[in-house]
């Protein structure tokens, strides 16, 4: 269904997807992203953008049966976005963005990478939610270079990645830290850029979610911190301060997506598809590159690795289970969530484990990479080639 919309300058029409939007007059913004005129804008299922009129506007807006509309007489970004940002860009280098899930943390850190790029800084996005990641394939953290302003890091490609294994860091903190380490040495490594943008997972209440925080902001080197949803009496300001890091607070936007956990799932399915795409069968022999798993001592096979997951899958005794939804599903073909690494270390992309052959000495992998492996990080995620979420090792 397509619609022909007018706004007023000043206003916002927030688009929830699945929508596709095409600007023929006036002048707009998305988070602070000039959007080009007869340029379309894409909005994803379960996001939503708002539309900020900066003059009078006339867009066509083609929506799917779910997408709905909401109209604001006002800006929907808070006034003190810009004057935090301002301030950030002027004496910072890392910036954390701390907040709970659907806060609008991934919002303010959008629209702060596209101030600071604005405003001359060469920009680097982390995402470095394992669960909602908007950058790199899900269950792992990641960065992309920004080059352009952006109204959807989703139309980012990743730069370089490391595995988390989990959708969340409290199923696995060592190996979340050990993983935002490993990313954050590399960046540093190989880049000059003087200006990053950290936005971090939805992990924020409780004493063990306080530590891993502090953890976290200790291994990336942050000198500021954003909270935007975060009581101001958090005992997690006064720990932040603690390591000289910077702490402001800004307000939470005037419209937000709330989304369910089926809903968070589809985002995830979405994240797979895009770094699936192109996959095939390949066969790789054993012997010319180096297996890791993420939870098997390393005195158990890969190939043992691999059945356990299976045989733990198949004897799930949850009728919620998605193995179920799977099986009934058109699509029956699933496989181990896997991470490929080159020879240096940098992430090459991810793939579906079919099989594990020792006998014969080999892996048959589903996977759209071309190039060499170096190494495999067997993951705990069974996961059909549609991108579904099919069993979890815990």
């Amino acid at each position: 269904m397509s619609t022909e919309e007018r706004i007023s300058a000043g206003n916002t029409l927030v688009v929830h997807g699945v929508a596709s939007i095409k600007i023929f007059e006036g002048k707009a913004s998305i988070l602070g992203c000039p959007i080009v005129l007869r340029r379309r804008v894409l909005v994803r299922p379960e996001r939503a953008v708002p539309i900020y009129g900066e003059t009078d506007l006339k867009l066509e807006i083609t929506r799917g049966e779910e997408s709905r509309l909401e109209r604001y007489d006002c800006d929907t970004i808070p006034d003190n976005w810009a004057k935090v940002s301002d301030e950030l860009i002027g004496g910072y280098r890392k910036v954390m963005v701390v907040g709970k899930s659907d806060s609008g943390k991934s919002s303010f850190s959008c629209y702060l990478a596209n101030y600071a790029l604005l405003h001359g800084r060469e920009v680097q996005l982390f995402d470095m939610d394992p669960g909602q990641a908007n950058i790199g394939p899900p269950t792992t953290v990641s960065y992309a270079n920004v080059s352009a302003p952006l109204y959807d890091p989703f139309t980012l490609y990743v730069e370089d990645a490391a595995h988390v294994g989990y959708t969340s860091p409290s199923h696995g903190v060592p190996q979340c830290i050990n993983a935002v380490r490993d990313l954050v040495t590399r960046a540093t490594i190989r880049s000059s850029v003087d200006f990053s943008v950290v936005d971090s997972d939805g992990w924020v209440e409780g004493i063990e979610a306080e530590r891993y925080k502090i953890e976290f902001a200790r291994v990336c080197g942050m000198d500021a911190a954003v909270l935007i949803g975060v009581p101001p009496n958090s005992p997690l300001m006064g720990k932040l301060r603690e390591l000289n890091i910077e702490v402001l607070q800004v307000d939470k936007p005037g419209a937000l997506s709330l989304r369910g956990i089926d809903a968070r799932r589809h985002l995830r399915s979405m994240g797979y598809r895009k770094y699936l795409k192109g996959a095939r069968v390949r066969t790789l022999t054993i012997s010319w590159i180096r297996i890791d798993s993420l939870t098997a001592s390393p005195e158990a096979s890969a190939q043992d690795y691999l059945r356990n997951i299976y045989c733990q899958m198949k004897q799930s005794p949850s009728p919620q289970n998605l193995w179920e939804a799977s099986a009934n599903s058109a699509n029956k073909d699933v496989g181990l969530l896997s991470y490929a690494y080159d020879e240096t270390g940098s992430f090459e992309g991810i793939g579906l484990v079919e099989n594990i052959d020792l006998k014969r000495g080999y892996i048959r992998i589903f996977t759209p990479i071309k190039a060499n492996i170096a190494s495999l990080v067997l993951g705990c995620m069974i996961l059909g080639k549609d991108g579904v979420e099919v069993y979890c090792e815990r």
